[in-house]
């Protein structure tokens, strides 16, 4: 078991049994969110692990004074699924850049929601 603070650190220490945790205690809500939005399972599987392997190789982008791990973990799932919609569209997805780039500018934030 983890308090918020000692999670954060060693997910940024890259240890994997805080990996692990983060997972286990988030995976079922994010998952619900996914599957609601896309109404397709196999998306949502694809969606689910490209979210997670994000999380994993940006957790050092977090700022935890801007916003609850949560809340930075939701709007990873929104990308995720504004992407899929734009693809499905035809329309060409956003460019892939750091989640910096579509965190935290104000482009970002007008286009898609309000980031913390």
């Amino acid at each position: 078991m983890y308090t918020d603070q000692q999670l954060l650190q060693s997910l940024q220490a890259r240890d994997i049994d805080a990996f692990r945790f983060l997972y286990k205690k988030y995976s079922p809500a994010l998952w619900g969110m996914l599957v609601k939005e896309t109404s397709d399972v196999k998306a949502s599987e694809q969606l689910m692990q490209s979210v997670f392997m994000n999380i994993w190789h940006n957790i050092a982008e977090y700022n935890q004074d801007k916003c609850r791990l949560f809340t930075w973990m939701y709007q990873l799932v929104q990308i995720q699924i504004k992407n899929l919609q734009t693809a499905d569209r035809g329309l060409t997805a956003v460019p892939k850049k750091s989640l910096r780039d579509y965190l935290f500018t104000d482009r970002f934030k007008l286009k898609f929601f309000v980031a913390c």
